[in-house]
């Protein structure tokens, strides 16, 4: 059958008025137009929010072990507020934290919107549980004394797995939404 152009270009050709025509005939062109249409119409129709989701979440698991990856040695410690504590964050929470996240999807902006990150909602919402301080390791931060305090192995581990993350999380994404609209698009001609 072919692309819409070839099929163009060949009922062209054979609706040659004169033989100084060149071009592509009017009723030819409105019909593959409204033919286009209509593909694309039942492509969209068949598309929904939850496979775009799927597909993101997919994608974005390489993300997530990378984030994992840059946290090394995470030692147990005491936050201190108003006078006394309040949590004991055990070893290790900051990488167990690590997840995917939904975040709002701001109207009229986004189909579906995921992150990487540390989950502080849900179960992690536990002061000791969720990981509400990673952007105070990501970045640092300045104490009481008004000394500014950055971890030693895991500053900047967000940055560092986005430095390579990135194109892998947009390649596999990529990928994945071409071969879902190819199977969609096959599926709706059928």
């Amino acid at each position: 059958m072919g692309t819409t152009a070839e099929r163009l270009a060949q009922r062209s050709s054979q609706n040659v008025k004169s033989k100084g025509f060149i071009g592509f005939d009017e009723d030819t062109l409105i019909r593959e137009f409204d033919r286009a249409m209509k593909e694309l119409d039942a492509l969209a129709n068949s598309v929904q929010t939850k496979h775009v989701r799927s597909i993101q979440r997919a994608s974005l698991k390489p993300m997530v072990e990378r984030y994992k990856a840059n946290i090394k040695n995470e030692t147990s410690f005491k936050v201190f507020r108003y006078g006394g504590v309040y949590a004991e964050i055990p070893k290790g929470t900051l990488k167990n934290s690590i997840g995917i996240i939904s975040t709002p999807v701001r109207k009229h902006h986004t189909f579906s919107s995921l992150s990487v990150g540390a989950r502080v909602k849900g179960a992690y919402k536990d002061a000791e549980k969720g990981g509400w301080f990673a952007h105070f390791v990501e970045y640092g931060f300045i104490n009481k004394y008004g000394q500014y305090i950055r971890s030693k192995q895991n500053y900047g581990f967000a940055e560092r797995a986005q430095k390579g993350g990135l194109a892998l999380v947009r390649n596999t994404f990529k990928n994945k939404m071409k071969a879902f609209l190819e199977k969609q698009l096959k599926a709706s001609k059928q």
